[in-house]
């Protein structure tokens, strides 16, 4: 039999997420968020033991520093687990994630960044349309699904997942 794989997830904002269950937006702004969030999507705890850690609230903003902080916990848990999400909101990811992958090079685990395109702050506004927060949501759901599925393959170094595209 094969050994249950266990996938780290870095939660480092791109967490907006809308939760059936209770009919709400959950997202993770402190450590204390997790578990509500991971509630909202119980596909991934049959996919793979995931491992909950917190890097950065919702609302934070993405500095040199943090891709620092980041890159030093990828780096840590990569020996540790058999696999990493990342959540992180559009507008990052792409550079974060070529950052990321030239600070920690030979990786021989896979680390999948995936996230929401929505921000608590626009949610709140109230610029969304309920067609649109129904749309994002079920996006970041199948994002983290399917990431989480790719992060427990045979699969080297840092991908991008949105959707059903690596």
């Amino acid at each position: 039999m094969t050994k249950r794989k266990t996938i780290a997830i870095l939660f480092a904002t791109g967490t907006v997420l809308s939760s059936l269950k209770s009919r709400s937006i959950v997202f993770v702004d402190s450590e204390g968020d997790m578990s509500k969030w991971l509630e909202a999507i119980p596909e991934i705890g049959l996919i793979a033991s995931i491992e909950p850690h917190f890097m950065l609230s919702e609302s934070a903003t993405f500095g040199y520093d943090q891709t620092l902080e980041l890159s030093a916990k990828i780096q840590e848990l990569s020996t540790k687990v058999d696999g990493i999400v990342v959540l992180m909101r559009t507008e990052n990811i792409v550079t974060q994630s070529a950052l990321l992958n030239f600070l920690n090079q030979h990786l021989t685990i896979p680390v999948i960044m995936t996230g929401s395109v929505v921000s608590p702050q626009a949610l709140t506004e109230g610029v969304l349309s309920d067609a649109f927060k129904k749309s994002v949501a079920l996006s970041l759901k199948s994002n983290v699904i399917n990431a989480v599925q790719v992060a427990t393959r045979d699969f080297r170094g840092f991908g991008i997942m949105y959707g059903n595209r690596l």
